[in-house]
């Protein structure tokens, strides 16, 4: 009995098919997850208060060189230990998002001000915001924390200056989004302080 040689070649044309797909999906990692902090502040004031003359530029944000990175990073519980997580990242630059989520924070909070993040210099602003911070943290048992410095900087050529620290912790339900949602209300708070020392030197 014969056997045809072009049934012969479509199996083992299928069987190397069927090997390279497992093989694929065995060796196959995990998809990633992307984060951004978002701004989630609401104005105390009346819409009624005009603060349209209001200029305020977001110049620095530092970090510490352990959170300057893509990855998110998750402290042990006693704060000693920290993981690094390559499945969950934040979307872009870290720093340049707390910029954005302050610059956008601030505009909601003072309605009408001009609010924005440092892009090509600072010298058609009236106030300067600078931020240092030395916590920005998430914990697996689900606190997260926040400890900033921050100068305001304002008057002729920005040499006075006005500084003060802000410290925050809250419980988040431990997940890495709601870690993420909770940051970015410590942000709204930090924002809110921020705006009532612009509001201060303006009286």
């Amino acid at each position: 009995m014969k056997i045809n040689k072009n049934i012969i070649s479509n199996m083992l044309s299928l069987a190397v098919a069927a090997v390279l797909t497992a093989s694929c999906g065995i060796g196959r990692s995990p998809d990633s997850s992307f984060y951004s902090l978002v701004s989630s502040a609401s104005s105390p004031y009346s819409e009624k208060a005009d603060f349209a003359d209001l200029t305020v530029v977001i110049k620095n944000v530092v970090l510490p060189s352990y959170l300057n990175r893509p990855q998110i990073v998750l402290r042990e519980a006693d704060g000693t230990k920290m993981n690094i997580s390559e499945l969950n990242r934040w979307a872009g630059n870290l720093s340049d998002n707390i910029k954005s989520v302050l610059a956008e924070d601030m505009s909601v909070i003072l309605n009408g001000a001009s609010v924005k993040p440092l892009m090509f210099g600072d010298r058609d602003y009236k106030y300067s915001v600078s931020l240092e911070i030395n916590r920005f943290d998430t914990f697996t048992d689900g606190r997260v924390e926040l400890v900033a410095w921050w100068n305001i900087n304002y008057g002729q050529n920005f040499s006075q200056n006005i500084n003060g620290q802000f410290k925050s912790t809250k419980m988040s339900k431990g997940t890495y989004d709601d870690m993420v949602k909770v940051q970015s209300e410590m942000l709204a708070e930090l924002s809110l302080i921020l705006s009532e020392e612009i509001i201060k030197l303006e009286h």
